[in-house]
């Protein structure tokens, strides 16, 4: 199944089970919905390494929260970043780096949640991350217009780069081998080898979100309400536009329901609460006529939360349903013996007192222990004293005779 997580202005989290099947999708069930965070959240992560069950969120009060997705209870909290929490990047299932307002970057180990290393150097706001899958490098930028890369395995920089906006975001492809940056209306594509730009990416609108549907396709999405699909040297080749989406478009998520070597799904939210999930597969690939080529294709689902919240950021991943595991294979259901309580009677003070004899049970035989009374006691040593009377009178008559 596919597991949803949306993050909203309001402070609110919402989770969403879809089921991965043979047949195509037709609803997708609100799981839960949780007041997480006194004010906006910024950032939500569901740990992919394990199937989703850990999420983490983070936001304007200086927060990073952790889930137990499947139990869904909250965990524990995170309280070493003096401002906004903006964004929030697992590693695998051993780490998890965390950018904030604070300008710094933390590196947290999800085994205990000790912060190992604190990443100084931007001179503002961290707006976005993105972590090599090797796990050795990591990107950043922030609002002093400079991308970072750093050296994860030594702690510290390897690389800074000017640049000549703001950029808003920063993404990897699922190799490594490129990475975008989001400025504006434009994304450009460079070459994580060599920093060369393969590719622009021009936009009428500015755009909020980008994410790699593969190495070769980026998919886009911000305030014109359409999703783009674009080949990374930048050439247009899919555009799509739908009646549920009616606002910008906020944030988006790729998750390979049928493996990484399919097109992926796409998982669109909006500012107006609509959350939509789209296959790449459905989409023709026209470089000619782009929008005339996809204006029957439709989501595979789509949702509006009854109350229209703002969704400001969003996670998903493949998870594996309640009856199987990561595999696919079916559970299987440990057998508890149940074990039937034995009632025990308690016996007063008094009872105990008044009880003439204890029962000790030793194995299958009853020995009985007679206990002595107080008047036995009392007459045995006037006893003792008769006897040795009467022997001293009998010794005192055989003398005389």
């Amino acid at each position: 199944m596919i597991r949803i997580v949306a993050g909203t202005y309001e402070g609110l989290l919402y989770g969403w089970e879809l089921p991965v099947t043979a047949k195509k999708p037709t609803k997708m069930k609100l799981t839960f919905g949780y007041s997480a965070h006194a004010e906006c959240i910024k950032s939500v992560s569901l740990m992919t390494a394990k199937e989703g069950k850990t999420l983490i969120s983070g936001g304007n009060d200086e927060m990073i929260k952790i889930y137990n997705v499947n139990k869904r209870v909250e965990v524990g909290t995170l309280m070493e970043h003096k401002g906004a929490v903006t964004c929030l990047e697992f590693f695998g299932q051993s780490h998890m780096l965390s950018g904030s307002a604070d300008n710094s970057i933390c590196i947290w180990r999800t085994s205990d949640w000790n912060c190992l290393h604190i990443l100084g150097g931007h001179k503002a706001e961290i707006t976005s991350m993105a972590v090599h899958p090797s796990g050795k490098l990591a990107f950043s930028v922030a609002r002093d217009r400079t991308l970072r890369m750093w050296n994860l395995v030594k702690g510290r920089i390897a690389y800074i780069r000017r640049l000549e906006k703001e950029a808003s975001s920063v993404v990897m492809s699922q190799s490594g081998s490129r990475y975008a940056l989001s400025f504006g209306s434009d994304v450009s594509v460079f070459s994580s080898a060599n920093a060369e730009v393969v590719g622009m990416l021009e936009h009428s609108d500015k755009v909020h979100a980008a994410v790699f549907a593969t190495d070769e396709y980026v998919v886009c999405g911000g305030e014109d309400k359409c999703i783009y699909v674009w080949k990374a040297t930048g050439s247009l080749v899919a555009k799509v536009t739908h009646a549920d989406i009616i606002s910008r478009i906020r944030c988006m998520e790729v998750v390979y329901a049928r493996g990484a070597e399919e097109l992926p799904w796409i998982v669109v939210a909006s500012s107006s609460g609509a959350v939509q999930v789209w296959d790449l597969a459905d989409f023709t690939f026209d470089d000619e006529s782009p929008e005339e080529a996809n204006k029957d294709v439709t989501p595979l689902v789509s949702t509006t939360l009854l109350s229209k919240p703002r969704v400001t950021c969003l996670s998903a991943c493949v998870a594996s349903s309640d009856d199987k595991d990561a595999s696919g294979k079916a559970k299987t259901k440990k057998t508890v013996k149940k074990v039937k309580k034995v009632e025990v009677t308690k016996i007063s003070a008094a009872e105990s007192a008044a009880a003439p004899r204890v029962v000790v049970e030793i194995e299958d035989k009853t020995e009985t222990v007679v206990k002595t009374t107080t008047t036995e006691k009392s007459n045995a040593p006037n006893k003792r004293k008769a006897k040795q009377q009467g022997q001293n009178g009998k010794k005192k008559k055989a003398a005389k005779q």
